[in-house]
């Protein structure tokens, strides 16, 4: 599954648009990398 496929998935189990499920998958990647980047377990 790549990033496009995932963000169709998200969309649609969560009755967003595409743009908004893709917004919320950017949002949490951004936050993992940041806890990664710290040491922080995920």
């Amino acid at each position: 599954m790549n990033k496009a496929e995932l963000i169709e998935v998200i969309a649609k189990d969560a009755k967003l648009s595409k743009a908004a499920a893709q917004a919320a998958l950017d949002a949490t990647i951004a936050a993992v990398v940041k806890a990664v980047t710290k040491g922080d377990s995920v």
